[in-house]
């Protein structure tokens, strides 16, 4: 085991899928005193190698860490699970609740905070549930800390809700980094290639897409407004891509942390969930823009009717 720190800060980026949460994570995990996990609270899911409940869209993607293993065969992810005195194939990381208790949660952190959140969940049977997802969270967080050494813990499970459950449990140890990206690219990336098949019947993919898009950053822009701005930090992924040296920097200053290396280390990682490119191993932090010019007028027409308004409030024309 390695030497033990003070309990961890969780580092939580938040976003919309395909907004390159999976390169920042390991970008960040490549950095000393940091460790990335990928995304947490899809944990359950990969134990069990289920992927309904891990909530992954490909049913034929291998659900394994990054260093190639099942997570219930990782030297490290079994490490934590002994540290953390839990099963992870029998203990939830995620939100089931109902609808209407989810809304119920969000609107009292909206309105009065993390405190009132909590105060409102531990009053119904639903909403205690949703408090042990988040301190199940906490036990596999201490136990990565205590296992690995680390005082950053790079959470990129993105779900804004995810993160407000967290910060009603503990808002002390919670970081937060908000990315966003261009609609467009999201809603391309969302749809190309055989992830166009994996959207119901019905209405078009891309038009699905766009819309869930739109849905998830109108959600994180609402629910992040309850975290000072001195506990959060807003990246654009065209600029993580374009000058990542300065953005780094702006996290750095954010969490009070030394300066931070844009890198993508060779190490052999531990993440799960995410992008399937956590499996490729690139070293640099790439732009991908192939939207622009594989997007028709018919397409960018779709996307201006479905999520075009809130696109522009993000700053994109």
């Amino acid at each position: 085991m390695a030497e033990r720190h003070e309990l961890p800060t969780v580092v939580f980026v938040a976003g919309a899928s395909r907004s390159g949460s999976t390169v920042l994570d390991i970008a960040l995990g490549s950095n000393p005193d940091f460790v990335s996990v990928g995304e947490l609270r899809r944990l359950q899911g990969y134990a069990r190698r289920d992927h309904e409940l891990s909530g992954a869209r490909s049913t034929t993607s291998e659900l394994r860490c990054t260093c190639g293993a099942w997570v219930d065969e990782c030297p490290l992810w079994l490490s934590v699970e002994r540290e953390a005195g839990l099963s992870f194939r029998e203990t939830p990381f995620k939100s089931s609740g109902t609808v209407a208790c989810r809304r119920a949660v969000q609107a009292a952190y909206l309105i009065a905070g993390p405190r009132a959140a909590y105060a409102a969940a531990v009053s119904t049977r639903c909403g205690k549930r949703e408090l042990a997802v988040a301190r199940n969270c906490f036990r596999v967080y201490d136990a990565i800390g205590a296992v690995t050494g680390s005082r950053y813990i790079v959470d990129s499970s993105k779900s804004i809700y995810h993160y407000a459950l967290l910060r009603s449990h503990d808002a002390r140890r919670v970081r937060l980094i908000l990315l966003a990206r261009d609609g467009r690219a999201v809603t391309h990336s969302m749809i190309r290639g055989d992830r166009a098949t994996h959207w119901p019947a019905g209405t078009p993919p891309a038009t699905q897409a766009a819309r869930d898009w739109a849905r998830q950053t109108r959600s994180m822009r609402l629910l992040s407004r309850r975290t000072p701005s001195s506990e959060k930090v807003t990246l654009r992924y065209e600029e993580l891509c374009s000058d990542p040296a300065r953005e780094f920097e702006r996290i750095a200053r954010m969490l009070g942390a030394p300066s931070l290396e844009p890198q993508l280390a060779p190490d052999v990682r531990h993440n799960i969930g995410g992008s399937p490119s956590r499996l490729e191993r690139h070293t640099e932090i790439r732009l991908d823009e192939r939207w622009r010019d594989d997007l028709s007028e018919s397409d960018l027409a779709m996307f201006e009717r479905a999520a075009g308004a809130t696109n522009r409030r993000m700053g994109y024309c």
